[in-house]
C-alpha cells in the first residue's frame, strides 16, 4: 500500500484525539507476482470484504488521498471502491486532500466529500459531536 506510513500517522493523530479508527489491512501490500493468477482474485475479495466490514463498523470514511502515479491527490481503485461504499451506506466521506485532476473526478466529487485541505481538525471535530 502506498503512503502506509503517511496514513499511520493519520491514524496516530486521530487516536491522540480519542477516536477510534479502522485501517486497511496493512498485509494487502503483497507482492502479487508471487501469487498465482488463480488465486488473486479470492485473495482480492478478502480484501475487498475487510474493506467493507471497516466501513460498516465506522461512522465516516477517510480517504488519505497523496500524490501517486503523476497525480497530486490521487485516489486509486481501492479509495474509489470506499469511497461508493461509504456512500452508499450513508456514512460521511472525508478526502484528507482536494479531489485530483483525474479521469474520475466528477465521480469523485459526486460523492459530496468533505475536503480536509489535509488538516484533520474538522473531522476531529465532526466526530467529537
Amino acid at each position: 500500500m502506498a503512503h502506509q506510513e503517511q496514513w499511520l500517522e493519520v491514524d496516530s493523530q486521530l487516536t491522540k484525539a480519542g477516536l477510534t479508527t479502522h485501517l486497511p489491512d496493512i498485509t494487502e501490500d503483497n507482492p502479487w507476482d508471487g501469487i498465482s493468477e488463480k488465486d488473486r482474485p479470492r485473495l482480492k475479495q478478502r480484501y475487498i470484504n475487510r474493506h467493507i466490514a471497516n466501513i460498516i463498523a465506522s461512522r465516516v470514511v477517510l480517504i488519505c488521498n497523496y500524490h501517486k502515479n503523476g497525480v497530486d491527490n490521487y485516489v486509486g481503485g481501492n479509495s474509489f471502491l470506499e469511497l461508493a461504499a461509504g456512500y452508499i451506506l450513508e456514512k460521511p466521506v472525508y478526502l484528507l486532500n482536494h479531489i485530483p485532476h483525474q479521469e474520475n473526478a466528477l465521480e469523485i466529487a459526486g460523492f459530496m466529500p468533505v475536503i480536509l485541505d489535509g488538516n484533520l481538525d474538522k473531522l476531529i471535530q465532526d466526530l467529537k459531536e
